[in-house]
């Protein structure tokens, strides 16, 4: 399992974007999971919009949380046979960050 962070410290350069578009491409030849980090969870509402709006159901998933439960996270999707886990980071440096960089 491949996990991606989509870093920058500055809200509204594109993070979530970037890691949706990157997550519907590879969606089409894996099973891919956007873990979102950021309180905002932008992720997590563009995929309920878009199963509303398309009816899709399937990849790319998306998970909100917290970072203290990133660790779990990561083991549940690679025990339900993730290929790639992107994670959306929030606009600030602080602890999420500081996870989603150091994830195994």
């Amino acid at each position: 399992m491949r996990v991606w962070s989509i870093v920058n410290q500055k809200g509204g350069s594109g993070k979530t974007t970037a890691a949706l578009h990157l997550a519907t491409a590879a969606a089409q030849d894996l099973k891919v999971l956007v873990i979102d980090l950021d309180p905002q969870q932008s992720a997590e509402r563009w995929h309920a919009i878009r199963q509303r709006t398309t009816g899709s159901k399937d990849d790319p998933s998306i998970a909100a949380g917290l970072y203290t439960k990133l660790p779990e996270m990561l083991r549940i999707a690679r025990k339900l046979g993730a290929d790639l886990v992107l994670i959306d980071t929030p606009p600030k440096l602080d602890k999420a960050i500081a996870a989603a960089l150091g994830p195994a």
